[in-house]
């Protein structure tokens, strides 16, 4: 169906308008969700074939001009420097080629990642500025030094495997890409400067973004807490440097009652000092879960990275070790809509199919991975668009 020049204008006028002046009841992100969304279709509308041709097949090209800009520290230049920057002042700071530089630069103009002031002097925009920190320099890093090699070859991967969905973790786009036969996470930890990047992205990756911690009700779960001693109130399951178990201490800076243990596989809980607050232990989630009865047993983004086989071998690990109407499973990832899901949401998807040969899941399908390890949902927490929910999960 083709967009409606006419009638997109008039709901870019009165979604604008609501959005300006703050006048529905609505949330300020949903408003500005159907905004993004009709300014896009609008766009859409006005271009030509051929101008969805050249902008479609060449977004990729955007992407690695910023790796270069990011590379040679252009964004971070521009934005310290708080005036405009001529070609000829990049190449003396940076060393790079001054023709060469100009192409690149006049190239990012033209996609605003840069505006050009005047003749080959440039500022930064809201896209360079955001990678001009650390969140945004991470985020590309990672993605172009290891998962973008697997989108690339997706369509052959498909294409050799007749077009059907991938289930085995040791035959992906990412062993066709890099020419492995090891799961990425066995390559991860092998490359210790990506698995620095990564563990950074992991960190980071919520900044700016609604926090789980600002909507469920976890000071509740502490006041319910066993009184008894070396009582476990918080195992954080595959928690790589404890960014979670951080988070909460910050929002509850009062002694938390019970141990607060942090679980993940010696190469990142050998990096982590055992405090007050916080207890690394070496664990994999695939081997029984050796603390038992633990208030509460805490996941994010960990079944989003295995197929369902893989998540019940976890999940039966964990629910061993629960104890019957005291402990609590929290996931904490996705819930995909069954209709209108976020084109992020479904990115993710793609992505982690094409690494892990795994998914972001839909409700029905979370209440069914569940069931079948004898769990009940007791209630899915919803946040915005393009965050992850907590599933709030305990045994039947």
């Amino acid at each position: 169906m083709d967009y409606d020049v006419s009638s997109l204008l008039q709901q870019v006028d009165s979604l604008g308008k609501i959005h300006v002046q703050k006048q529905s009841g609505a949330s300020e992100a949903s408003i500005r969700r159907d905004l993004r969304m009709a300014v896009t279709k609008l766009s859409i509308a006005l271009e030509t074939p051929g101008e969805i041709i050249g902008r479609v097949t060449n977004m990729p090209m955007n992407t690695v001009l910023m790796k270069i800009a990011i590379d040679l520290n252009i964004f971070k230049l521009l934005v310290e420097k708080d005036e405009p920057m001529s070609t000829n002042e990049l190449a003396e700071v940076t060393g790079a080629d001054r023709a060469l530089l100009g192409r690149i630069l006049r190239c990012l103009a033209a996609t605003n990642v840069l505006e050009e002031v005047d003749i080959e002097t440039y500022i930064p925009t809201k896209i360079s500025k955001t990678f001009a920190g650390e969140l945004g320099i991470v985020n590309l890093n990672c993605f172009f030094d290891c998962m973008e090699y697997a989108w690339h070859k997706l369509p052959e991967f498909l294409q050799e495997n007749r077009y059907q969905e991938p289930t085995d973790p040791l035959n992906l786009p990412f062993q066709m890409a890099f020419g492995v036969k090891e799961p990425i996470f066995a390559w991860i930890y092998k490359h210790p400067a990506y698995l620095a990047e990564f563990n950074t992205f992991m960190r980071l990756q919520r900044t700016g973004r609604a926090n789980w911690l600002d909507y469920y009700p976890l000071n509740e779960d502490f006041e319910n807490c066993s009184d008894e001693k070396d009582s476990a109130m918080f195992l954080d399951i595959g928690g790589a440097l404890g960014h979670e178990i951080e988070a909460i201490q910050n929002r509850y800076p009062k002694k938390i009652p019970g141990r607060m243990i942090l679980q993940d596989l010696p190469v990142n809980t050998d990096q982590v000092s055992k405090t007050d607050t916080m207890e690394p232990m070496a664990h994999d989630f695939f081997t029984p879960q050796p603390v038992k009865g633990a208030r509460i047993y805490y996941f994010r983004n960990v079944f989003h990275d295995y197929p369902d086989d893989k998540c019940g071998l976890i999940l039966r690990h964990t629910t061993e070790a629960m104890k019957k109407g005291y402990s609590k499973l929290l996931i904490n990832e996705f819930v995909v809509p069954n209709r209108g899901a976020s084109s992020f949401m479904t990115y993710v998807d793609i992505n982690i199919m094409s690494i892990m040969a795994s998914k972001e899941r839909t409700e029905q399908q979370w209440y069914d991975l569940l069931e079948s390890a004898g769990l009940k949902i007791v209630k899915i927490w919803p946040m915005v668009e393009d965050s992850e929910s907590i599933i709030e999960a305990v045994l039947f």
